[in-house]
């Protein structure tokens, strides 16, 4: 597996390893670092103040779900905590831009707030694919249709067309149907 070094930051081996426990006998196929959003419908969203309220964490796609996961241990929780440490000293010794540094990692350690969402693949109603332009490159977008709402996922690593044929088959034949 091609690991990207946001995967090292969100400790995504970890969320990995510890699905693994936890289901033994499920195949994981993706474990990535990805942004998370849970928006009301698989509508593209776009750049909007919702994405300050993200969450940011792992997405692990297995052959009998798919769990998406962010926690506070991590080395990128631990960097931000540092940043936001001192921002806030500096800030207190006169420092004004330490202020808006100190903002800054605020909401990069409120987008690692905890968050677990294990779905099976029955819950699934709809599976889309797309892309995203970054600041320095494309990611792909992952967008779960869910009974209530929608998941979208930007992960680090790019989603292979296999796991893209393998993701639609797995939605359930009825709402697949509903939703052409």
């Amino acid at each position: 597996m091609n690991r990207q070094p946001a995967d090292h930051l969100n400790n995504s081996s970890s969320v990995a390893r510890s699905l693994s426990a936890e289901h033994s006998g499920e195949t994981i196929e993706l474990c990535t670092a990805a942004n998370i959003l849970e928006a009301p419908d698989v509508q593209p969203i776009g750049w909007s103040l919702r994405r300050i309220f993200q969450r940011r964490g792992t997405v692990v796609v297995t052959d009998h779900r798919i769990l998406v996961q962010s926690s506070w241990r991590s080395p990128a929780t631990i960097l931000w905590l540092g940043v936001f440490a001192y921002a806030v000293y500096r800030a207190c010794t006169g420092q004004p831009v330490a202020a808006g540094v100190a903002v800054l990692a605020a909401i990069l350690l409120l987008q690692r707030r905890p968050y677990r969402r294990d779905i099976p693949y029955a819950e699934l109603r709809s599976v889309r694919f797309g892309s995203v332009q970054g600041i320095s490159a494309t990611g792909d977008i992952l967008v779960l249709g869910l009974n209530e709402g929608a998941l979208h996922l930007v992960t680090a690593q790019s989603i292979t067309d296999d796991l893209k044929r393998k993701l639609e088959s797995r939605v359930p034949a009825a709402t697949r149907e509903a939703a052409t």
